[in-house]
Protein backbone atom coordinates (compact mmCIF):
# COMPACT_ATOMS: atom_id res chain seq x y z
CA UNK A 1 0.00 0.00 0.00
CA UNK A 2 3.05 2.63 0.69
CA UNK A 3 4.78 1.45 -2.32
CA UNK A 4 1.29 2.25 -4.56
CA UNK A 5 1.26 5.37 -2.41
CA UNK A 6 4.71 6.19 -3.40
CA UNK A 7 4.31 5.53 -7.31
CA UNK A 8 1.39 7.93 -7.28
CA UNK A 9 3.16 10.71 -6.28
CA UNK A 10 1.51 10.84 -2.70
CA UNK A 11 -1.73 10.67 -4.36
CA UNK A 12 -4.34 7.80 -3.49
CA UNK A 13 -5.53 5.63 -5.95
CA UNK A 14 -8.98 4.08 -6.07
CA UNK A 15 -7.59 0.62 -5.15
CA UNK A 16 -5.93 2.31 -2.05
CA UNK A 17 -9.06 3.87 -0.61
CA UNK A 18 -10.66 0.64 -1.13
CA UNK A 19 -8.19 -1.29 0.52
CA UNK A 20 -8.12 1.17 3.05
CA UNK A 21 -11.92 1.53 3.74
CA UNK A 22 -12.09 -2.79 3.68
CA UNK A 23 -9.45 -2.43 6.84
CA UNK A 24 -11.03 0.04 8.61
CA UNK A 25 -14.25 -2.06 8.05
CA UNK A 26 -12.83 -5.18 8.98
CA UNK A 27 -11.65 -3.22 12.33
CA UNK A 28 -14.90 -2.47 13.20
CA UNK A 29 -16.84 -5.88 12.56
CA UNK A 30 -14.03 -7.14 14.61
CA UNK A 31 -14.59 -4.79 17.56
CA UNK A 32 -18.64 -5.68 17.09
CA UNK A 33 -17.95 -8.74 17.23
CA UNK A 34 -15.82 -8.88 20.35
CA UNK A 35 -18.59 -6.61 22.12
CA UNK A 36 -20.87 -8.89 21.88
CA UNK A 37 -19.13 -11.48 22.51
CA UNK A 38 -18.25 -9.67 25.84
CA UNK A 39 -22.41 -8.96 26.53
CA UNK A 40 -23.04 -12.75 25.76
CA UNK A 41 -20.62 -13.73 28.82
CA UNK A 42 -22.99 -13.37 31.78
CA UNK A 43 -25.44 -15.37 29.89
CA UNK A 44 -22.91 -17.96 28.74
CA UNK A 45 -21.98 -18.59 32.88
CA UNK A 46 -25.61 -18.46 33.84
CA UNK A 47 -26.18 -21.30 31.13
CA UNK A 48 -23.02 -23.56 33.11
CA UNK A 49 -24.44 -22.92 36.79
CA UNK A 50 -28.08 -24.03 36.00
CA UNK A 51 -26.60 -27.06 33.62
CA UNK A 52 -24.02 -27.69 36.83
CA UNK A 53 -26.99 -27.44 38.61
CA UNK A 54 -29.49 -29.67 36.88
CA UNK A 55 -26.94 -32.34 36.38
CA UNK A 56 -26.01 -32.43 40.31
CA UNK A 57 -29.67 -33.02 40.40
CA UNK A 58 -29.79 -35.49 37.76
CA UNK A 59 -27.17 -37.40 39.53
CA UNK A 60 -28.71 -37.28 43.09
CA UNK A 61 -32.03 -38.43 41.70
CA UNK A 62 -30.55 -41.44 39.69
CA UNK A 63 -29.00 -42.25 43.23
CA UNK A 64 -32.35 -42.41 44.97
CA UNK A 65 -34.01 -44.15 41.61
CA UNK A 66 -31.23 -46.94 42.01
CA UNK A 67 -31.73 -47.32 45.69
CA UNK A 68 -35.42 -47.25 45.76
CA UNK A 69 -35.73 -50.19 43.07
CA UNK A 70 -32.94 -52.19 45.01
CA UNK A 71 -35.24 -52.04 48.19
CA UNK A 72 -38.16 -52.78 45.88
CA UNK A 73 -36.60 -55.49 44.63
CA UNK A 74 -35.25 -57.11 47.76
CA UNK A 75 -38.81 -57.02 49.10
CA UNK A 76 -40.17 -58.71 46.44
CA UNK A 77 -37.57 -61.20 46.74
CA UNK A 78 -37.84 -61.99 50.61
CA UNK A 79 -41.74 -61.97 49.48
CA UNK A 80 -41.35 -64.70 47.04
CA UNK A 81 -38.94 -66.53 48.98
CA UNK A 82 -41.72 -66.31 52.11
CA UNK A 83 -44.28 -67.95 50.52
CA UNK A 84 -42.06 -71.19 49.01
CA UNK A 85 -39.84 -71.85 52.19
CA UNK A 86 -40.56 -72.52 55.69
CA UNK A 87 -38.03 -71.44 56.94
CA UNK A 88 -38.63 -67.81 55.65
CA UNK A 89 -40.23 -67.29 59.35
CA UNK A 90 -36.56 -66.91 60.91
CA UNK A 91 -35.43 -65.00 57.64
CA UNK A 92 -38.32 -62.34 58.04
CA UNK A 93 -37.45 -61.57 61.49
CA UNK A 94 -33.76 -60.75 60.91
CA UNK A 95 -34.71 -59.06 57.57
CA UNK A 96 -37.77 -57.28 59.76
CA UNK A 97 -35.14 -56.41 62.17
CA UNK A 98 -32.67 -55.13 58.83
CA UNK A 99 -35.14 -52.83 57.86
CA UNK A 100 -35.90 -51.59 61.25
CA UNK A 101 -32.00 -50.61 61.73
CA UNK A 102 -31.53 -49.06 58.87
CA UNK A 103 -34.67 -46.79 58.74
CA UNK A 104 -33.15 -45.61 62.13
CA UNK A 105 -29.75 -45.29 60.63
CA UNK A 106 -31.03 -43.42 57.81
CA UNK A 107 -33.64 -41.26 59.92
CA UNK A 108 -30.31 -40.55 62.52
CA UNK A 109 -28.20 -39.46 59.27
CA UNK A 110 -28.19 -35.70 59.58
CA UNK A 111 -26.28 -35.08 56.71
CA UNK A 112 -27.98 -37.38 54.48
CA UNK A 113 -31.75 -36.21 55.86
CA UNK A 114 -30.57 -32.54 55.20
CA UNK A 115 -29.69 -34.01 50.68
CA UNK A 116 -33.29 -35.13 50.92
CA UNK A 117 -34.86 -31.29 52.26
CA UNK A 118 -35.06 -32.42 56.11
CA UNK A 119 -34.75 -31.36 59.23
CA UNK A 120 -33.86 -34.41 60.69
CA UNK A 121 -33.32 -32.44 63.91
CA UNK A 122 -36.92 -30.65 63.88
CA UNK A 123 -38.82 -33.88 62.85
CA UNK A 124 -41.99 -34.48 65.01
CA UNK A 125 -44.06 -37.25 63.30
CA UNK A 126 -40.97 -39.52 63.34
CA UNK A 127 -39.00 -40.19 66.68
CA UNK A 128 -35.12 -40.05 66.06
CA UNK A 129 -34.20 -43.21 66.82
CA UNK A 130 -31.06 -44.17 68.53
Amino acid sequence: MEAELLKGFGKQTKSMRDKVKQKTQAKLEAEQIKEMIELLEPQAQWIKMYTYLARNALVDNKSRLIDLVTHNRLIEAVDELSRNTECMAKLGEVVKYLFERIETDTCNDHAYMATLGIDAWKQKERPIRR
